[in-house]
């Protein structure tokens, strides 16, 4: 990676069913890749991620995570060093990991810096996910009652139309991110932030 890099998009699209293997296993391992990005903390000011498992055959089974061979390892952790950092565009699952047992709190992850927060709800169609769709919007809800100033927009995306952010949990976050001052813009159902 080149050291003054200041913008970074990673859109790996991974066929599970393949031999071909990530790390030994066909895995998104986002510790690792924390590790690579760390080396541009200090430069780098807008970072998209996201991430797709597929198969080509139907009936696979959708379970993924810590304890089989495919899926999301780890999670990117703490990003609060990354003080340039103004737009970050990320999928739940690959910032705070596949269980939410042992999750911070976004604000403690997250730079103070940050102008512009894209969250998807990817995964969330796998059997096996942890997280409760309520508990996301905890943990966003919450991220906004304790962010001060910096941020400016939240957008969140639906994927796969799971209704994560149905009606009254969307009024609800327009509602907070109006009185802080935070402009906000819900995506259903489309594949780039």
């Amino acid at each position: 990676m080149t050291p003054n890099l200041q913008r970074l998009e990673y859109h790996p699209a991974i066929n599970f069913e393949s031999n071909i293997a990530l790390d030994g296993h066909k895995v998104l391992n986002c510790g690792n890749l924390y590790e690579a990005i760390d080396t541009v903390s200090t430069t780098l000011t807008e970072l998209k991620l996201s991430v797709e498992f597929y198969a080509l055959e139907a009936g696979v089974d959708e379970s993924a995570g810590d304890h089989v061979e495919w899926g999301i390892r780890d999670s990117l952790g703490n990003m609060s060093k990354f003080q340039n950092l103004r737009t970050l565009h990320v999928p739940f699952v690959m910032l705070l990991g596949w269980s939410c047992d042992a999750s911070p709190d976004l604000d403690i992850l997250l730079p103070s810096g940050l102008r512009e927060l894209g969250l998807s709800s990817d995964m969330t169609g796998w059997y096996n996910w942890d997280w409760e769709r309520e508990v996301m919007v905890q943990h966003t809800t919450s991220f906004l009652h304790r962010r001060s100033g910096s941020l400016r927009k939240l957008m969140l995306r639906e994927d796969r139309g799971l209704g994560m952010f149905v009606a009254h949990r969307r009024a609800t976050m327009k509602s907070l991110c109006h009185a802080t001052g935070v402009e906000f813009e819900w995506v259903k159902n489309q594949y780039d932030l």
